[in-house]
């Protein structure tokens, strides 16, 4: 799952040009105890807008709206 959901939003920001850093959430503890029973997770500016089950458009409306909402905020 959490490659399917890597490459999804390998498309997302070529098409709505974000930054995308993945996460191993294994490699940290305390990611492991916070995000291990819904990995993966997707995650802007701190807040979850998906996690497992990920529904590929529900993530990208999801998205839009918090690269929405951010830019709203700088302007």
């Amino acid at each position: 799952m959490c490659d399917d959901v890597a490459a999804a939003l390998e498309r997302l920001r070529r098409a709505l040009r974000f930054e995308l850093r993945l996460v191993d959430v294994d490699a940290d503890a305390a990611l492991r105890r916070e995000y291990n029973d819904v990995v993966p997770v997707v995650l802007c500016d701190g807040q979850v807008l998906a996690h497992a089950p990920v529904d590929a458009p529900e993530l990208e409306d999801a998205l839009r709206a918090a690269l929405r909402s951010r830019r709203d905020d700088d302007a």
